[in-house]
């Protein structure tokens, strides 16, 4: 799966590696994470501003397959991938995320250092994701055929006192007192 930022970020997710990546439009590395063979990621968003990538969490149906996908390629050398360009924190160890599945995680673009979560009831796997410009809402497609919608209440409370400053009325919603 290939997702671009508008800042010309390339994420890449692999399903038989389990691992997350960004890199420069030139092919250079920026990230790489791995995500527990537990889990797989169903979708991908990158935000309006390009500073956070939104994943999709589910639990994998091929966990079997997926598992020793890892153990073979743990068995080379170079990581998972076999590539030789394993990602290393400050304590030499490779960077490994650990998730409930589904949720939505939200993840620094360039780190790819999960910074929230919004975890799902089991069965709502996620088959997509998509927010509005300004990053408020988020729109979430579930395989139990629901639509849910996250929003920050504060920036609703904003919306509809703005609203009413503009002389807005609606579904018992008045400025004024009658």
């Amino acid at each position: 799966m290939v997702c671009l930022s508008p800042a010309g970020v390339v994420v890449t997710w692999n399903r038989l590696s389990c691992t997350l990546s960004t890199h420069t439009l030139n092919g250079k590395m920026i990230a790489r994470t791995w995500i527990p063979g537990s889990c797989t990621v169903s979708c991908m968003e990158v935000s309006s501003d390009g500073q956070s990538l939104l994943i999709g969490l589910n639990s994998s149906s091929a966990n079997h397959d997926v598992s020793r996908i890892q153990s073979k390629g743990e068995e080379t050398e170079g990581g998972a991938d076999g590539d030789g360009d394993s990602e290393l924190n400050e304590d030499g160890e490779t960077e490994r995320l650990e998730f409930t599945s589904p949720s939505v995680c939200f993840l620094n673009l360039h780190t790819l250092k999960v910074f929230h979560s919004l975890q799902l009831k089991e069965g709502q796997d996620i088959t997509a994701i998509a927010m509005n410009k300004d990053n408020t809402n988020l729109l979430v497609s579930t395989a139990d055929k629901q639509l849910i919608v996250f929003t920050d209440p504060a920036l609703s409370l904003k919306v509809v006192d703005q609203m009413l400053k503009l002389g807005w009325e609606g579904d018992g919603l008045s400025p004024f007192m009658k």
